[in-house]
């Protein structure tokens, strides 16, 4: 799966969603979800150690396409 592939319109309508979440929503794995977020793919919200994915952001992103051109470059979530 892709990042073009993902409808943000069936994700619920909450600001803020886990890895594990996002992930189930969007039928991405958790650990490209992870990969993600530490590569810093998908904006993220921090409260204390938790990580959580800002969906208004990442929608504002994806239509601009910055985020779309960072995770083509970063090889669908793999570490280099």
């Amino acid at each position: 799966m892709d990042i073009d592939d993902i409808v943000l319109e069936d994700i619920p309508l909450e600001l803020l969603q886990t890895p594990a979440r996002f992930a189930r929503a969007t039928g991405l794995s958790e650990h490209v979800v992870r990969h993600w977020v530490a590569d810093g793919v998908l904006p993220t919200y921090r409260i204390g150690r938790r990580v959580l994915i800002n969906l208004p952001k990442l929608k504002q992103q994806l239509l601009n396409s910055a985020t779309k051109k960072k995770i083509l470059n970063n090889k669908k979530g793999v570490r280099k």
